[in-house]
């Protein structure tokens, strides 16, 4: 089993790769979290830039843009944002991507760059959406949302995406899976996910696992 735990901002982010320092199992990701955006400063790209570049680092992220909660305004979300593309490109990372109620935006302003590529987190939206997000690169990122009843439109969506597109999440400690509901997320319930895909698919469980498992080793390159 491996991990990557995404960082939300400079603190996380080396607090994570200390984590990955001391665990050979352990990955990190770098980036400031569009709820964080009005706290992006010179200073704390300069600590990205330089955790970037570390071995244990295989992404930047999270990165992007929240039109839910975050009270940075979307003009200064989406410069943070075009930071961390600009950032990626140059170190030839991929990015981990948070664009809640701006998914098409996100897509919209990635189009602009060369590919990336990397993940669309915890995807929610649409089936048009997700597709665009493929054709830049990226693969789309269940949580444990695909399992809860009222899902119904999201899992219409990851019926008609291909495997070769698809990673699995927990993102704990939230969004734990139904069956877990209510309860701290943690790793070990990717499988509720995995299963739900199988389902979708009309794959076996181990099918679905061994298509996920090869796309994040791909984007990520562990």
């Amino acid at each position: 089993m491996k991990y990557i735990i995404p960082a939300v901002d400079t603190e996380h982010a080396v607090s994570a790769v200390a984590l990955a320092e001391q665990y050979d199992t352990i990955y990190a990701a770098v980036g400031q979290h569009p709820s964080h955006a009005d706290a992006y400063s010179p200073e704390a790209e300069k600590i990205f830039r330089e955790l970037a570049q570390h071995p244990r680092v295989v992404a930047l992220g999270e990165c992007g843009l929240d039109a839910v909660k975050s009270s940075a305004s979307m003009e200064v979300q989406e410069e943070v944002f075009r930071r961390h593309i600009e950032l990626a490109l140059e170190i030839g990372k991929p990015l981990i991507l948070h664009t809640r109620g701006a998914e098409a935006r996100g897509a919209e302003i990635l189009s602009e760059y060369p590919r990336s590529g990397g993940v669309a987190h915890c995807y929610t939206a649409d089936l048009a959406t997700a597709q665009k997000y493929i054709q830049l690169g990226f693969c789309i990122g269940l949580t444990g949302i695909i399992t809860y009843p009222g899902a119904g439109a999201l899992r219409a969506v990851v019926k008609e995406l291909p495997l070769s597109s698809l990673l699995l999440e927990t993102d704990g400690p939230y969004l734990a899976p139904q069956k877990y509901r209510g309860m701290q997320n943690e790793p070990a319930y990717v499988v509720e996910m995995a299963k739900m895909v199988a389902e979708l698919h009309g794959v076996s469980v181990e099918e679905v696992a061994r298509a996920t498992t090869e796309n994040a080793a791909r984007i990520f390159g562990i």
